[in-house]
């Protein structure tokens, strides 16, 4: 029997075809090249069923919504106490990539924003593995499909069952950023006493 989940969400797909508003992110070539037409929308319940409608036979490019994550395995691995102590919760009101800080203490407003997805890895745990590697494992876990990394260009069709980690999309934001990187040095207050990290 048809889960009405289903009728649902291709209901939202039917409703929302004519929205064409918005522009493709052109800060990466990789996803400026993307097809706007494509579209899709999953839900998983709290028992693990996946209903899913749309182009669902498409990889998309989760970019920051990877944020949220990583903010929960750092929560894991540190404490709320402790993550709290380093990053805010206020909105910013500002922009993701701009570097909003609290002027009282120095620490990113939120975890959403760069400045605070910056801290939130500095805070992951990579005492017996990378934490790198344990973002990738997580997110295996999560998709319930393994990962690998790819020079592919993202625009092609995928073997099922890989979460794929493309070179070419990861690495274009750290060649071509003006931000990033005098962001984590102006981060450091907001990292330090962190473990080994201080």
């Amino acid at each position: 029997m048809r889960s009405p989940i289903l009728d649902y969400l291709d209901t939202i797909i039917e409703q929302t075809a004519h929205i064409d508003s918005g522009a493709l992110a052109d800060y990466v070539p990789e996803l400026a090249a993307a097809d706007p037409d494509w579209v899709a929308v999953a839900l998983c319940t709290v028992n693990g069923t996946v209903y899913a409608s749309g182009d669902t036979d498409h990889e998309f490019s989760i970019q920051s919504m990877s944020k949220p994550f990583a903010y929960s395995q750092a929560i894991e691995d540190r404490g709320l106490k402790t993550v709290l102590k380093h990053i805010g919760v206020e909105p910013s009101g500002e922009a993701f990539n701009e570097l909003s800080l609290d002027l009282q203490t120095g620490k990113p407003r939120n975890p959403m924003i760069n400045a605070g997805a910056i801290t939130t890895h500095a805070l992951l745990n990579d005492d017996e593995e990378p934490a790198v590697d344990r973002m990738l494992g997580l997110f295996s876990r999560l998709a319930e499909r393994r990962s690998r990394w790819t020079r592919r260009s993202p625009l092609r069709s995928w073997p099922p069952g890989i979460v794929t980690w493309v070179s070419p999309t990861c690495c274009t934001p750290r060649a071509r950023c003006t931000r990033s990187p005098h962001g984590g040095h102006r981060l450091h207050p907001a990292v330090c006493g962190v473990g080994h990290r201080a």
